[in-house]
């Protein structure tokens, strides 16, 4: 695959943001703004009375990803199900529909 100027100039901007990034990340007042943030995120979540679930067994999502055709990330999304005994996912991402042991909830685009 060959890039244009343009498309490399991007990739090459996209990559010196994300070391950027990186760095501030580990200041003091990186780590703290991620203390704070993920702070944030969890009591939003508990505020809807729901919970974060770990990772599955890497074993699991990889055979869920073969069996299913899915890309890892969507593959462990669903092993965290199984694991959890959770049998419905709110979502829009299409990659989960015809996966029989999942139940997708009907959302509306506005």
């Amino acid at each position: 695959m060959r890039l244009c100027n343009s498309e490399k100039e991007r990739i090459e901007a996209w990559d010196q943001n994300i070391h950027e990034l990186k760095r501030f990340l580990k200041t003091e007042k990186g780590k703290a703004l991620l203390q704070e943030s993920t702070e944030k995120v969890l009591s939003f979540i508990a505020s809807y009375g729901m919970e974060v679930v770990k990772d599955p067994d890497v074993f699991l999502a990889l055979s869920i990803a073969e069996k299913y055709g899915l890309l890892l990330h969507d593959a462990k999304i669903i092993g965290s199900m199984i694991e959890n005994w959770i049998t419905k996912l709110a979502t829009l991402d299409k990659d989960f529909q015809g996966i029989p042991i999942i139940e997708l909830l009907e959302l509306k685009e506005e």
